[in-house]
């Protein structure tokens, strides 16, 4: 519930202002367009606080774990918008990280001694 309040009001009472409102720096687009938000929440990635994908035992079942962000705006051009990019495999938070930092010109090769590089499946 604390989730769905959240994105709620983040939609009614801040996309929607960005969506509907022309960028006097690009009058072809609304601002949203121009714009990046990152959310992200640590509620359905459990004892791990990661980004691999696996399963854990609850109660004797098993139960996927993961850690959800979501990219909203297209980031100048820079993102493919309307999609939901779902990466199967074990993909480094660190990549988004670095996808972030190239939308806004600032290429980046390694995050804290890691190799990153913008997943292929972002950009438009």
């Amino acid at each position: 519930e604390v989730v769905k309040w959240f994105y709620t009001r983040l939609s009614e009472k801040f996309l929607k202002v960005l969506a509907e409102t022309t960028d006097p720096q690009d009058p072809e687009h609304s601002v949203l367009d121009n714009t990046t938000v990152l959310t992200c929440t640590e509620i359905c990635d459990g004892s791990n606080h990661n980004s691999k994908p696996e399963d854990i035992s609850v109660t004797g079942s098993a139960m996927p774990t993961y850690l959800p962000w979501t990219l909203i705006g297209g980031g100048g051009g820079f993102f493919k918008t309307g999609q939901v990019a779902n990466f199967s495999n074990f993909l480094d938070h660190r990549n988004i990280l670095a996808a972030l930092a190239e939308s806004m010109g600032v290429s980046l090769t390694s995050i804290g001694g890691a190799s990153v590089s913008t997943p292929a499946e972002l950009k438009a």
